[in-house]
């Protein structure tokens, strides 16, 4: 079976306001991180969160996130 991919962007302002701006606009706040990684915050489209997610596996799947404006792409995550 072949993994979704969630395209992602950075965003800058990670403090409760910008959030609360980001969720206003219609946009979700994410956060990137794990084990020797750089924590990345991130805000992603609603819309294609949505589409992303709907599997034969439900909510629990592994996608592929790939981040604009980075080098990272491909990453395995889950969500």
């Amino acid at each position: 079976m072949e993994r979704p991919v969630l395209t992602a962007e950075t965003r800058v302002g990670v403090r409760k306001g910008n959030t609360r701006k980001l969720r206003a606009k219609g946009l979700i706040p994410a956060v990137f991180y794990g084990p020797r990684t750089k924590t990345i915050p991130l805000v992603v489209d609603p819309k294609e969160l949505s589409r992303t997610l709907q599997t034969e596996a439900g909510g629990n799947v592994l996608i592929d996130l790939d981040i604009r404006n980075t080098d990272l792409k491909g990453h395995r995550v889950v969500m």
